[in-house]
């Protein structure tokens, strides 16, 4: 891969971190699912929480 890549990727990961986080605070929970698969979960285990 090359360096210019492994940037831009880097940068799409940072974009979607910030609209993950962005949606949680304002309580958009759809577009806090969004990035999701339909059939996906999300786990804490340091909570013992799941979410499908």
């Amino acid at each position: 891969m090359s360096s210019v890549q492994t940037i831009a990727d880097r940068f799409e990961i940072e974009a979607l971190r910030g609209e993950f986080a962005d949606a949680s605070m304002m309580r958009d929970w759809d577009r806090f699912a969004s990035p999701f698969t339909p059939d996906g979960a999300w786990r804490m285990p340091h909570i013992n929480e799941e979410f499908e």
